[in-house]
């Protein structure tokens, strides 16, 4: 994993300013620092790249990385999987390559050779940027689940591209707040691509490619190169080619020069993980996990015998909401975006730890999507005894300060709703007397599938690829460490959405995994009630409480009476909205002084 910065200009490039952007990406990539400088007729560019060293460790396998035959070059942010079968084709069609295991070169190569559609053949996550100088174009592109992010600004003298939002923002010294998105990410807790909260400035949606003139300094083409939709089918679910799919997706995230760690935490996912590192890997399997310090969110009695059972060499850090060891506003400031979820601070604690010995570590992450895991599925798709028209009414009348409301739609049968509402806090609008943009129900539900998949692709438009791709990434990469995670392998994905589904049970959520684990654990393992990473926000919310009030009394878009309600009812999901409020208001006043910081 690394992070880059490129400039295209039809004006002189102030390097002053690229240095300055490069600060922010020195945590995604502190191994190594190189740049690029070109000057055309027309324009001149610069590439600025930051190196976190995980295959082919040499200097030749630094970036920006050139052809001279094909007159390109690359900047790539992420992990190719079949990356020496690639190279082996290339070979084959007579390339030389002058690394020996470097996947940048495989794909410098492969753009050069066969153009963007060489997309399709990559397995793996990932952000590119790639320059053909003979037609003088640039390909920005975003792996197909967004587990990589990339930001653009462009106008008719500038191009200015980045794995990191604040970069592009102190490159380009104009911050323009877009209330449409404020709005947006109260209701859905993140900004959804294509936008952000700067008007000028966008992010490239996943599995989508962006085809940018650098003559005229202008796109040229945009399109979705993989759509999750174009897989959906009723072909008969046979388990045995899913688990040949699912352990072919833990052998290849492998796949390094440096040592992998691999995260448990007593969940159905990361045991099946597990356990298939255990067949797999010849190594002892180094674990970690974190350790809840109150109780009530607490899954180490879960985890441990994960490692009991499988033997692993385990270390643990524990999180207490009373007394966090480390500042969470920093935590917090570490996003790049906004982003307000209670999972980032043990994420961040636990990525923290592992990354004083490991640059890679397997997680569980998309276990949940890929099997229809999320109690919201479950919730929505059961039928409640009571009128849809009754339980609206209720709705309407629902106190905000004392919920979303959406628990009152399993009383009734009003399945897309009920999802809908189980994903958003539309409840938190009418507190601060704002109206929706309807953005969740107008993206992100499709009612030609049926229930089950019109959920599951939803949560793979959103939630996975919005929200937890999104915390996943910037937690790791703010502590320089690389998460692999097998479900998000999309072979795999394609082919579960390709069938009927049937091992799907609202009742018994992840049979596929129980029956899997069932001969490692017992019931209460495998039949217990599913938590999530979670830990007691509301301790630290309510007893930071002056901290907290202090920074939201500096925010111009909030009303002082909506957070005193929100102090005054002590609940976790008021904690979680004033953790929203925070987020919002301290990356709006960071974004206005990134921008108006001196020029060096």
């Amino acid at each position: 994993m690394c992070g880059f910065f490129g400039a295209v200009s039809k004006n002189n490039i102030n390097k002053s300013l690229i240095e300055k952007s490069d600060e922010y990406l020195v945590c995604r990539g502190p191994d190594d620092h190189k740049q690029l400088e070109n000057s055309l007729d027309s324009t001149n560019s610069i590439s600025s790249f930051h190196r976190l060293s995980i295959l082919d460790l040499s200097e030749k396998a630094s970036q920006p990385m050139t052809s001279i035959k094909y007159d390109s070059s690359i900047m790539f942010n992420g992990e190719i999987y079949n990356f020496s079968q690639l190279r082996n084709d290339l070979e084959n069609e007579g390339l030389e390559f002058s690394t020996s295991n470097s996947d940048t070169e495989t794909l410098l190569l492969g753009f050069s050779f066969y153009g963007k559609n060489f997309v399709n053949k990559i397995d793996g996550q990932f952000s590119i940027a790639f320059t053909d100088n003979q037609t003088n174009t640039l390909l920005l592109i975003r792996d197909r689940l967004g587990q990589k992010p990339l930001y653009y600004s462009i106008n008719k003298d500038e191009l200015i591209y980045s794995s990191n939002f604040k970069s592009i923002l102190s490159y380009k010294k104009n911050f323009e707040l877009d209330d449409k998105q404020v709005i947006n990410f109260l209701e859905l807790g993140i900004v959804p691509s294509p936008f952000t909260l700067d008007k000028n400035i966008s992010k490239l949606q996943p599995g989508e490619i962006i085809e940018i003139d650098l003559n005229h300094i202008s796109i040229i083409n945009k399109e979705k190169y993989w759509n999750l939709e174009n897989f959906v089918g009723d072909n008969n679910f046979d388990k045995s080619i899913f688990f040949e799919l699912f352990n072919n997706s833990v052998k290849k995230r492998l796949i390094s020069d440096v040592p992998v760690a691999a995260l448990v935490s007593g969940g159905l996912d990361s045991t099946s993980i597990i356990k298939s590192l255990h067949h797999t890997s010849k190594n002892i399997i180094d674990t970690f996990s974190v350790i809840n310090k109150n109780k009530k969110y607490d899954e180490s009695e879960w985890s441990n015998q994960v490692v009991e059972k499988y033997h692993t060499n385990h270390k643990s850090v524990t999180i207490d909401g009373n007394d966090l060891k480390y500042d969470p506003i920093k935590v917090i400031k570490s996003f790049d975006e906004p982003y307000a979820d209670p999972s980032i601070f043990p994420s961040h604690l636990i990525y923290s730890h592992i990354s004083k010995n490991f640059k890679v570590a397997i997680s569980g992450d998309g276990g949940d999507e890929l099997l229809g895991g999320y109690e919201k599925i479950h919730t929505s798709m059961t039928r409640g005894p009571l009128p849809t028209r009754l339980i609206s009414f209720i709705y309407r009348f629902f106190p905000a300060y004392l919920g979303t409301g959406a628990g009152l739609f399993k009383y009734t049968y009003s399945p897309e709703l009920s999802f809908e509402l189980l994903t958003t806090d539309r409840k938190l609008l009418n507190l601060l007397h704002l109206k929706t943009q309807n953005t969740f129900r107008k993206s992100y539900l499709n009612k030609k599938s049926t229930k089950l998949k019109n959920f599951i692709l939803s949560d793979y438009k959103f939630y996975l690829s919005e929200l937890m791709m999104h915390k996943v990434d910037r937690t790791s990469m703010d502590n320089s460490l690389e998460i692999r995670s097998p479900f998000l392998d999309h072979k795999l994905i394609e082919y579960v959405i390709s069938t009927n589904m049937d091992f799907f049970e609202i009742k018994n959520p992840k049979s596929l995994l129980k029956e899997f684990l069932s001969g490692d654990f017992d019931e209460s393992f495998l039949n217990r009630q599913k938590m999530g990473f979670v830990f007691d926000l509301e301790s630290w919310v309510y007893s930071n409480g002056d901290l907290i009030k202090d920074i939201l009394k500096t925010s111009e878009v909030l009303k002082r009476k909506t957070i005193k309600k929100l102090f005054r009812k002590k609940s976790r999901i008021n904690s979680i909205r004033i953790l929203k409020l925070l987020t919002l208001t301290i990356f709006i006043n960071d974004y206005k002084n990134i921008s108006s910081e001196k020029n060096i």
